[in-house]
């Protein structure tokens, strides 16, 4: 009886040692790379002969890239409500612009694409037009189009990455913002697309990136800081590149005093002015550089009370009221290592 007992322990000792053999090794999240920022996108306008305008875009991505985008977003925005309009698709399909209660209010415009362009597209209840392309490192697509009868403005654009976070990877339980996500490696710059009337900034020669919108953030208060240089919020620069031109634009409405940088070692570079612009050179680290500008608009006030025993809701909705009044642009800037296959 002992004898079976024993070769069944040894049966069970080698199976589980042949189980761990295929045991597979999960990835590490914090060091995870999902990098589309050498992604390029490019845009067509042109009048219809009924008298519309179209877009129509075209973005390519690089072999050098490491991550798929998913998706193409271009923020189509306003303050004003307009009303539900019909707008004919560029391939000739009826269309429309669906506006759903609570939805935010946009610029009235018809979203396609061409026939192997975008798996799905429209207007998200964001307000923004929205093209899911799923386009992987050495691919493009073209023939993401707007029809519109707004003028073309400056807008905003957004590429997102594909990511997820299967059993191949050891994510902790708890969320953790050490680990990068999608918003660390999503892309943001500036585009023509249908405008706000009388708002929206049209393009011009040299257009200038206003920085993310943040959800916070009016398109007014996103232009209390805008930029000739960078175009866009993530970006490559060549081998060996030790130091970077910031080309930053000072809204007349800025309140001076309250212009920060990250790291706060930058800070002494800059000289801000309202309406006024400057070039500054600043030192780049190695591998990868992270910058934040912040600043606000001389209409943001603070609860004059400083007894601290008087604190309220009162004074917590006073600093969430200043906070509509802030623009924050965040930067990142890679140096490309020298073989651009293993950027």
């Amino acid at each position: 009886m002992k004898k079976i007992e024993k070769s069944l322990v040894f049966g069970f000792l080698v199976l589980a040692g042949v189980g761990s053999s295929f045991a597979v090794e999960l990835k590490d999240p914090r060091f995870r790379d999902e990098d589309i920022s050498r992604a390029v996108l490019s845009v067509e306008t042109f009048t219809r002969p009924d008298g519309l305008n179209e877009y129509v875009y075209s973005l390519d991505s690089p072999l050098e890239n490491k991550g798929t985008i998913l998706t193409m977003l271009v923020d189509l925005t306003c303050e004003e409500t307009f009303e539900q309009v019909i707008l004919p698709f560029p391939i000739g399909a009826e269309g429309y612009d669906f506006l759903p209660e609570d939805a935010t209010p946009h610029t009235p415009t018809a979203v396609v694409g061409d026939f192997g362009s975008s798996y799905s597209y429209g207007i998200s209840v964001e307000g923004s037009a929205l093209w899911a392309v799923d386009l992987e490192p050495g691919s493009a697509t073209s023939g993401l189009r707007m029809v519109s009868s707004a003028e073309p403005g400056l807008r905003t654009y957004t590429l997102t990455p594909f990511m997820d976070n299967d059993e191949t990877w050891d994510y902790p339980e708890e969320p953790d913002p050490e680990i990068p996500w999608i918003e660390d490696f999503t892309v943001t710059g500036m585009i023509a697309a249908p405008g706000c009337p009388g708002v929206t900034e049209p393009p011009g020669d040299k257009m200038r990136f206003a920085g993310s919108l943040d959800k916070k953030e009016s398109e007014t208060t996103n232009e209390l800081l805008t930029y000739a240089a960078p175009d866009k919020d993530k970006f490559h620069v060549e081998t060996g590149t030790t130091n970077y031109t910031v080309h930053i634009y000072y809204s007349e409405d800025i309140g001076p005093d309250t212009f920060k940088v990250k790291p706060k070692s930058l800070r002494g570079y800059f000289n801000p002015s309202p309406g006024l612009n400057e070039m500054v050179t600043l030192p780049l680290e190695k591998k990868k550089t992270k910058i934040e500008f912040s600043v606000y608009s001389m209409e943001a006030k603070i609860d004059g009370d400083t007894d601290k025993s008087k604190k309220s809701k009162k004074s917590k909705k006073s600093k969430k009221d200043k906070a509509q009044f802030k623009d924050k642009d965040k930067f990142e800037i890679r140096v490309s290592k020298r073989s651009s296959n293993t950027d």
